[in-house]
């Protein structure tokens, strides 16, 4: 199961006699190693994770017993709204799972009020359209951003694992930003 697919998933997760008295987030996450704690934690939110068992309320911390069932379906991805501009880049470094961008001053990263177009991710969009729904449908594969006013490097993930592995480097400071 990954987190971007055009078509709903489905899964069933059986708790192991070993995983009891796990957080049901963290049993999840810990099955589906593509996703962060977080998107589990909305997909549980949102009604996508079903017990296959009698339980008064699901629940993000809910402690999970061997035998257990869970069925998991992963929602289509959403599409982007941002539209895809041919506009420059400045591609400094490109694969198949990242690419690094160097941004000029008074380029705007992402759509937002006043800014509705002609932005980098319209550009991204453009040049890379895989990326739509990579890490969300607001900013897709965008792992940190700079200020309009600011020029820099800006790494931007081109699939959801390199997102994802991304996001946890800066987070621990694996990877870090120097200004």
């Amino acid at each position: 199961m990954k987190p971007s697919s055009s078509s709903n998933q489905k899964a069933v997760l059986t708790v192991l006699p070993e995983q009891t008295g796990m957080r049901l987030d963290i049993f999840l996450t810990s099955q589906l190693s593509d996703f962060s704690r977080t998107q589990i934690q909305t997909l549980i939110r949102g009604g996508n994770v079903v017990p296959k068992f009698k339980v008064k309320a699901i629940k993000v911390g809910l402690e999970v017993s061997g035998g257990q069932s869970y069925e998991v379906t992963i929602p289509a991805s959403a599409k982007t709204d941002i539209p895809a501009q041919a506009l420059s880049l400045d591609v400094v470094f490109e694969d198949a799972n990242l690419i690094v961008i160097n941004k000029p001053v008074g380029l705007v990263v992402h759509p937002g009020a006043g800014n509705p177009d002609q932005t980098l991710m319209n550009a991204l969009v453009a040049h890379c359209p895989k990326i739509v729904g990579v890490g969300g449908v607001r900013r897709p594969g965008l792992v940190h951003r700079l200020d309009k006013d600011t020029s820099g490097l800006l790494v931007v993930a081109k699939t959801d694992i390199a997102y994802k592995s991304l996001v946890k480097q800066l987070k621990t400071r694996k990877l870090n930003r120097e200004y």
